[in-house]
C-alpha cells in the first residue's frame, strides 16, 4: 500500500510540474519512473498478482496446514 501511495504522490507532482511548465519537470518524471521501476513497486505488484492467483489450491493448502490431511472413511 505504501508503494502505491508514494507512487501516486510522485505521479501527481510530476503531472503538476509538467502542466505548470516547470523548468525541471523532466526530472520529476524521471524520479517517478525510477521509483516505480527500482523502488519496489514492480516487486510489490508481482506479489499481489501471485497471491491473487488461483485460490482453490491455496484454500486446500490452508485447510491442510490447519486441520491436517483430509482422510476419507470407507
Amino acid at each position: 500500500m505504501a508503494h502505491t501511495a508514494s507512487s501516486l504522490y510522485l505521479l501527481e507532482h510530476a503531472v503538476w510540474s509538467y502542466t505548470s511548465a516547470e523548468v525541471e519537470s523532466h526530472l520529476d518524471t524521471e524520479v517517478f519512473q525510477r521509483w516505480v521501476e527500482e523502488g519496489g513497486l514492480t516487486t510489490a505488484l508481482a506479489g499481489v498478482k501471485r497471491v491473487g492467483g488461483p485460490t482453490e489450491n491455496r484454500v486446500m493448502a490452508n485447510s491442510t496446514i490447519v486441520y491436517g490431511p483430509v482422510r476419507t472413511r470407507l
